[in-house]
Parts: C-alpha cells; structure tokens; sequence
C-alpha cells in the first residue's frame, strides 16, 4: 500500500510543494523515481519577468520518496 502526503512550505518568497511517498523500499523508490524523472534536481532558467527558477527532484530515505517542486 502506497501511503501519500503533500507539504506546501512558504518562506522568504518562495514556494516549495513535497509531495511524500512512502513506497515501502529503497529499491522501489528508486524506480519510481526514475518513471517520473525526478531521480536529480533540475532546474529552468529564470522567468525573465519574476527572475525566480523552478526546481524539481527527489530524495529517498530508506523507502520514502519525496518529490518536490521550489519555486524561487
């Protein structure tokens, strides 16, 4: 069973939203990972208007994947 949490953090004027997955092992949270391309952080250029980035990645510890997205 796949248990999923979501966390919006605010500070500073910028955004961050994990979305937390607890997947049971190391091994499958690698794999999700991977089917969502999020195994390294990546980042876009700066909007012009804003100059702020967005990133996208992940972490795993021991079986729970976090995914996340920063704006700032």
């Amino acid at each position: 069973m796949v248990s999923l949490g979501v966390l919006v953090l605010l500070w500073a004027g910028s955004l961050a939203l994990n979305l937390l997955d607890d997947v049971g092992t190391a091994t499958a949270a690698r794999t999700l990972a991977a089917e969502l391309g999020v195994e390294s952080e990546r980042c876009g250029p700066r909007n012009l208007l804003t100059m702020r980035k967005t990133c996208t990645g992940s972490t795993n510890v021991a079986g729970r994947l976090r995914i996340y997205v920063k704006y700032s």
